[in-house]
């Protein structure tokens, strides 16, 4: 019997390790990216101060806007 000798028993795989910081920074622009762009474009949180709105809603609700259906429709302005 022979033994195959194309592995070397002694061999290391080497592994590129990061820099944690680099990292940190990664995740944080990664987040802060996604943040930005879900606020603009997908929903936003807003809630109601004063009572210019009563009563359909009432001082210090918080309400989620959502932007989606503006962006993807016409909207036709009143004169």
């Amino acid at each position: 019997m022979t033994k195959s000798l194309n592995k070397e028993p002694n061999q290391q795989t080497q592994t590129h390790q990061e820099n944690p910081w680099l990292e940190i920074v990664k995740t944080v622009a990664t987040a802060a990216i996604l943040a930005f762009g879900i606020r603009t474009f997908v929903a936003e949180a807003r809630y109601i101060p004063s009572s210019s709105m009563e009563p359909t809603l009432e001082i210090n609700d918080r309400l989620i806007i959502e932007k989606i259906s503006y962006h993807s429709e016409n909207q036709n302005v009143g004169m």
